[in-house]
């Protein structure tokens, strides 16, 4: 696994850091839990680093300033859950997506209506996907390992297979990626 925990955790810290206060995190919806406290797996801790950070600074999702939405885990999910954002009457500075691909749409639709980014709203991501350096502005986002991911996985299914070990869990860091998509709040 990735530290998906520890890449939110510094993803929402940096947000914070610039000065936002008035968030919206826009997380993948899973269709099966009703409420974010019974997320699992990867929604879980990265809903776990966006809660300790806010908590550090002395915000929760349950107050008046920090909302949380779902949306699919699509460019069009994104774009949708910007929609909404916009359409609300609480304001927001910035929006801290679970996925890059999230980021992108929502980025697109606050584009389209004419807010200027990052100076009107900033935008932050997870995943570091190839399209996040090519946005504008380019995305700030959370890195994980992927090819490191996948060739550590193939490596311990072959010595398993081969009787060498028993199954092993390994945590693989997360990285900031800092780019211009979050101003000072």
């Amino acid at each position: 696994n990735v530290d998906d925990e520890g890449g939110a955790r510094a993803v929402m810290r940096h947000v914070l850091a610039a000065g936002h206060r008035e968030i919206a995190i826009i997380a993948i919806r899973s269709g099966k839990q009703a409420h974010y406290r019974e997320y699992v797996g990867t929604l879980r801790n990265r809903i776990n680093g966006y809660l300790a950070a806010l908590e550090e600074f002395g915000a929760t999702i349950d107050g008046r300033k920090v909302r949380l939405l779902e949306a699919p885990a699509t460019e069009q999910g994104g774009y949708d859950a910007m929609g909404r954002i916009l359409k609300g009457t609480r304001k927001v500075t910035a929006v801290v997506a679970m996925s890059d691909i999230i980021a992108v749409g929502a980025m697109r639709a606050a584009l389209e209506r004419g807010l200027n980014l990052p100076a009107d709203m900033s935008f932050a991501g997870f995943d570091d996907i190839p399209l996040s350096a090519w946005a504008r502005p380019p995305l700030t986002t959370v890195a994980q390992p992927t090819c490191k991911k996948g060739q550590l996985a193939a490596e311990l299914l072959l010595r398993m297979l081969e009787g060498d070990i028993a199954a092993q869990h390994h945590l693989l860091p997360a990285e900031l990626v800092v780019r211009a998509s979050v101003a000072p709040g």
